[in-house]
């Protein structure tokens, strides 16, 4: 027979990685909690979830050009072990994809082995039952597949499958792992990568977007096939960002992994920064050497971003800066108050619950170490019980970004026969400085008086018109742009940077000394912004992209 060989674009990569993502996100909060290993600080799904969508920013246009924009984004975004090594897999894997129109089986299998090699070699010791074991073991049973003649769609399907039989088999390489009883947490996030990459993969196959053409002699009858397409969502509601992650707590096994968790951290600090230099590598490790371990160190064209565990940072940025070069974007994370913060949570007799409508926000209410953070979008109240359903230990309270929800999350407690309190908010920045004085320590009640907004505390929403109307007493013309305070219109204008200044104008007073925007990825325009900050000496600004909103922008001014 003739054999059909099965080539994808690099637009295809993109959806499937993105897919990937969306998949990391549905569970990180369980991977999550599985980090026992380099240290038990409670963060690798995270890390990996936001090395991964920093990566993927701005690669909408899906041409095979992004690929050099998705790795460089991945290295300087990385945020400890578990995602600088993702960043490392995502060079070596998309590396050796560019500059090639369609990608065949054999290119698209060969590059990611070289993933597999980049993120092993990018550790200064390697530690087998880890997420380097579960890459390797994924690639290989790809490769044997494919000498077997397998469709790309059966070849993807295996690796997944191998890589899911590794991960349940680190416990048994990495002892620390089966004292837990808890899977390797890096290689669980990487099987729901290659999960959701697998799942836009079959769609894209059940599409007809998959290239074939007719190469030779061989193989296999692509009609009889049958598609093996494993949902991870379940039915818990589709607009709840929290699918699947079953009980965290029964996971756990709280006792068993609490002791784990308490066990002395030899190096105290995670720090991470970058350096304005290439071609230091082995300079920069043996420097590394004298002050700690979990060493990676990875170059980019210009740059080389490093992570390390130490007791002494200043030391490290001091040597290196004397003997290699500048250093820039130093970030330093005491891991003992990370741990320590993460059993505190299991031993607490409540649970503080965020639910947001917009997601861009939750990586900012996340520092305040909230116990959960879901993105909702109009549950019902039965979707909120089965959400209740999951958080078992003690009262629960409720913060909600949306006061349209309020009723519901009220009516869900009650039905779950759950104690607990709903507290909600104009939207999610009336929320963040609601928390600003949140202790996970303090008692429930403690809690509940801290809870309040700051008294004088405003901000401005600026949207756009849908249509011509009348609004607050004035007239609006479609697509004019509106700043809205407590439903009323304070400025507005067809040219979005007066509407802005106008804003920021009513606020502003002479006390005044701090301006947060929280900007809609689709105008998040740098050159706008900074015409923006430019304009009043003052004020510092604290800007964030927070995603795709059903808002241009919320400012607030203090």
């Amino acid at each position: 027979m003739i054999r059909q060989v099965e080539s994808i674009n690099s637009k295809l990569i993109i959806e499937m990685l993105k897919s990937g993502l969306d998949a990391l996100y549905e569970h990180k909060n369980y991977v999550n909690s599985l980090n026992v290993f380099p240290v038990p600080d409670g963060d690798t799904g995270s890390n990996m979830y936001i090395t991964l969508k920093d990566a993927l920013e701005g690669s909408n246009n899906g041409n095979n050009g992004s690929f050099k924009k998705i790795v460089n984004n991945a290295i300087y975004s990385s945020r400890g072990n578990s995602g600088t090594i993702l960043s490392m897999f995502l060079k070596g894997f998309l590396s050796n994809l560019s500059n090639k129109e369609n990608i065949s089986t054999s290119e698209f299998i060969r590059a990611f082995l070289m993933g597999c090699k980049s993120a092993r070699e990018c550790l200064d010791k390697p530690v087998e039952g880890t997420i380097i074991t579960v890459m390797d073991a994924a690639g290989k049973r790809m490769q044997e597949e494919s000498k077997r003649g397998r469709e790309f769609k059966e070849i993807l399907r295996e690796g997944l499958k191998e890589a899911k039989a590794t991960l349940e088999k680190t416990p048994d390489i990495l002892p620390i792992l089966k004292k837990a009883n808890v899977v390797d947490a890096g290689g669980q996030g990487f099987v729901y990568i290659l999960q959701g990459m697998n799942e836009r993969f079959v769609r894209a196959y059940r599409e007809g977007t998959i290239k074939k053409e007719k190469n030779g002699f061989g193989g296999f009858d692509l009609s009889g096939l049958k598609v093996n397409f494993n949902h991870t969502l379940n039915n818990l509601a589709e607009n709840i960002r929290i699918k699947n992650i079953g009980n965290i707590y029964n996971n756990l096994r709280l006792p068993k992994i609490a002791n784990i968790w308490k066990r002395d951290i030899e190096f105290k600090y995670d720090v991470e920064f970058i350096i304005n230099t290439t071609g230091k590598e082995k300079a920069i490790t043996s420097i590394l050497r004298k002050y700690g371990d979990s060493i990676i160190v990875v170059e980019t064209d210009v740059a080389t971003k490093v992570h390390v565990h130490t007791n002494e940072p200043e030391k490290v940025f001091d040597e290196l800066e004397n003997k290699i070069g500048g250093l820039r974007n130093k970030t330093v994370e005491d891991m003992d108050m990370q741990r320590n913060s993460v059993i505190t949570k299991f031993q607490k007799d409540y649970q503080v619950v965020v639910l947001i409508k917009n997601y861009g926000f939750e990586e900012i209410i996340r520092d305040f170490n909230i116990d959960y953070i879901f993105h909702v979008n109009n549950p019902s109240v039965n979707e909120i019980v089965k959400l209740i359903e999951i958080i078992d230990n003690g009262k629960i309270l409720f913060l909600v970004s949306d006061k349209n929800l309020e009723m519901v999350v009220r009516q869900a407690l009650s039905n779950a026969g759950k104690e607990g309190k709903v507290i909600s908010f104009r939207n999610e920045v009336y929320l963040l400085n609601a928390i600003i004085n949140y202790n996970p320590n303090d008692a429930y009640e403690e809690t509940l008086n801290k809870i309040n907004i700051p008294d004088n505390f405003t901000s401005v929403t600026i949207t756009e018109s849908a249509k011509d109307c009348i609004f607050d007493g004035k007239q609006l013309k479609k697509g004019e742009f509106i700043a809205v305070t407590h439903d009323n219109v304070v400025a507005s204008s067809l040219n979005l940077e007066r509407c802005i200044d106008d804003a920021i104008n009513f606020m502003k007073t002479e006390f005044s000394s701090l301006a947060t925007m929280y900007v809609d990825e689709r105008y998040f325009d740098h050159q706008m912004l900074d015409e923006v900050k430019s304009q009043y000496e003052q004020l510092e600004f604290d800007i964030y992209n927070v995603g795709k909103t059903n808002f241009i922008m919320i400012i607030s001014v203090e």
